[in-house]
């Protein structure tokens, strides 16, 4: 799954993802190795998924410690 994260104030400081509002949190990496941008790209492969419905949640935080959250609802046969 490709993502794009922006923040117009702050720099990019953290991403992870949720499946299922599951306790586990997978970290999302940076494409350059490293958020440090306001704009950041990555991309990250979901494996292991039940059939059925899905629900991954997005989560990024910048450096002034804002949260951005974003979630896809997904079927999987």
């Amino acid at each position: 799954m490709k993502i794009e994260i922006e923040d117009r104030i702050s720099p990019i400081q953290r991403v992870q993802y949720t499946v299922d509002y599951g306790d586990r949190v997978y970290p999302v990496d940076s494409h350059d190795g490293i958020f440090d941008g306001l704009h950041e790209e990555s991309e990250f492969v979901l494996k292991g998924l039940e059939p059925g419905e899905h629900v991954i949640s997005v989560q990024a935080w910048d450096r002034l410690d804002n949260v951005g959250v974003a979630q896809l609802i997904l079927y999987v046969e």
